[in-house]
């Protein structure tokens, strides 16, 4: 066997080897014992350097689980030796998707203030500040009449909004900072410092500055967060209501569905259908985001997309989503990479895409191979 896989690998390093080579030598890498596959795994990784190509979903070189069962369970997940697809047609899926779009999520949002006022926020690299009296994105003031002042009026309220493809840094006047992830919103009031009480949804980081005489609460559709000053992650994007409240550090209180929960660091709040739980979090997972990267450890191809989809601002059409939902994808992709990069990421689980056009809309259609 190990005459073969040398002679399959000698190949490859000429770029001689058929896709049948390609899947003979990816089917034998399986039945190696661990030591064996980490040695391939390793000379497949300074090959794919030599040749400037993007390195493949990064993973642990120990894959083999314990049991059988769980080895031949979950094999075609966790196995991501690429195989490589017809140059030209590589080149024209990288030209299809720079016609629609390429580039990862920036510094995008939409702020629109109680005064009616409303800017266009655009910048990579810029910090959004809100303090009592203005608003600054890095070195520009933005708007400098904001009153603190409450009125006989209903309450006022600033709305940010981040779009597909977009995401904002901003400091609230009371010092608290929040990081927003695409498509998100969060809905402050205009007098936030005397009563730091907001509206989110979509995903968001809070790092509360602490202070015991007002509380910092987060209303979401479905759930109330209240805390003193700590740091906490909640999404919301999951369509049939599941909320997700991790926390970072600190103490939080969440309600919802008639219970509520304290929550200490390194845990996590969830609420859907079936009431609100709570459960150890893997926070590394959870804040891949802030990290600049996607990390996935079991999640659904399905799930994947529908990051792909938000951090991207693309517009992806599943075929077969029931046969999708069960393909469970393990690994690291880097957020800084362009949509069709990323989405070739994919080709290792036999996951392809073409971009159509439909009414002058162009879209990505995903499928099994």
């Amino acid at each position: 066997m190990s005459d073969t896989i040398q002679h399959l690998f000698a190949k490859i390093q000429r770029n001689a080897a058929t896709d049948a080579d390609i899947d003979c030598f990816r089917e034998l890498l399986k039945t190696l014992p661990e030591e064996e596959y980490a040695y391939w795994l390793d000379k497949w990784t300074a090959h794919m350097e030599e040749q400037e190509v993007e390195r493949p979903v990064s993973m642990p070189k120990r894959i083999f689980v314990a049991t059988a069962a769980l080895a031949a369970l979950f094999i075609g997940a966790f196995f991501l030796i690429p195989k490589f697809s017809n140059q030209e047609i590589a080149e024209k899926h990288i030209a299809q998707m720079d016609s629609i779009i390429a580039a990862p999520a920036g510094n995008r949002a939409v702020l629109k203030l109680a005064s009616g006022e409303e800017f266009n926020l655009n910048q990579d690299g810029d910090f959004l500040k809100i303090d009592q009296s203005s608003v600054r994105l890095g070195e520009r003031t933005l708007f400098d009449k904001l009153s603190a002042e409450e009125s006989n009026a209903a309450i006022q309220y600033h709305v940010l909004t981040t779009p597909k493809g977009g995401t904002m840094k901003v400091e609230l006047p009371d010092g608290s900072k929040v990081q927003m992830n695409a498509n998100s919103t969060l809905r402050f009031r205009a007098d936030f410092a005397l009563h730091r009480e907001l509206q989110m949804s979509g995903e968001l980081f809070f790092d509360v500055k602490r202070d015991e005489k007002h509380p910092f609460i987060v209303h979401t559709p479905n759930q109330r967060v209240k805390v003193l000053g700590t740091s906490f992650n909640i999404n919301t994007y999951d369509a049939d209501g599941r909320e997700e409240t991790s926390v970072a550090s600190g103490l939080v209180e969440v309600s919802a569905a008639k219970q509520v929960v304290y929550l200490a660091k390194n845990q996590q709040a969830v609420s859907n259908k079936a009431g609100l739980s709570v459960h150890d979090a893997d926070m590394s997972l959870i804040l891949d985001w802030l990290s600049n990267e996607f990390i996935f450890k079991n999640a659904t191809a399905i799930e994947v997309l529908r990051e792909f989809e938000r951090w991207y601002a693309i517009e992806i059409e599943v075929v077969d989503p029931h046969l999708l939902a069960k393909t469970r994808l393990w690994g690291n992709v880097q957020r800084s990479l362009n949509a069709y990069k990323a989405l070739a990421q994919l080709n290792y689980f036999d996951i392809q895409y073409e971009v159509i056009s439909e009414g002058g809309k162009k879209k990505i259609k995903v499928f099994k191979k």
